[in-house]
């Protein structure tokens, strides 16, 4: 079709035509690009997220497991879970020297890191596998911390990369 349009434009002698044309096949091309980059990315998401063993569905409990352990056991449906144990925190519960945090619209997800199932890495990029008795680790960015603040006194924690440190 492009071509028997050009030939007939090409004996008119619309040089206008031809331009329009190159035009569209530059959008087609663009297009297909495109189409093949979104299903790249779709198929190559699906695969990350089973290498890193992460589920389709997180369930929250609060005070005891609510009973999910024997749902999920009785479903034909459930292949496997796991269960990480955490303590969530918001303003209301955190305090440092009697008072309140400035914690406006923002909460804590409190978890072990010997029982997560989560790598988290210090600054020097190696894996962080231990922290000290009497210190905590917390994402820099949403708290507007920086590395090596030290905002409640007497801790001793270590900075560590992507944004974990207090």
């Amino acid at each position: 079709m492009f071509w028997d349009i050009l030939r007939k434009d090409l004996k008119r002698k619309k040089t206008i035509n031809i331009v329009i044309l190159l035009f569209i096949i530059l959008a087609a091309m663009f297009v297909a690009s495109g189409l093949n980059n979104v299903l790249t990315v779709v198929n190559g998401t699906d695969y990350y997220l089973n290498q890193a063993d992460i589920g389709d569905y997180v369930v929250l409990t609060q005070q005891g497991d609510g009973g999910v352990p024997e749902l999920l056991d009785t479903c034909q449906y459930v292949k496997d879970y796991r269960m990480d144990h955490i303590m969530y925190a918001t303003k209301g519960n955190i305090k440092a020297e009697g008072k309140e945090l400035d914690m406006a619209n923002k909460a804590m997800i409190i978890e072990s890191i010997s029982e997560s199932e989560i790598h988290f890495f210090t600054k020097d990029n190696k894996e962080l596998t231990k922290v000290p008795d009497d210190c905590i680790l917390c994402s820099v960015k949403i708290y507007d911390y920086f590395y090596g603040d030290r905002r409640i006194p007497g801790n001793r924690c270590h900075e560590s990369h992507r944004n974990y440190g207090l």
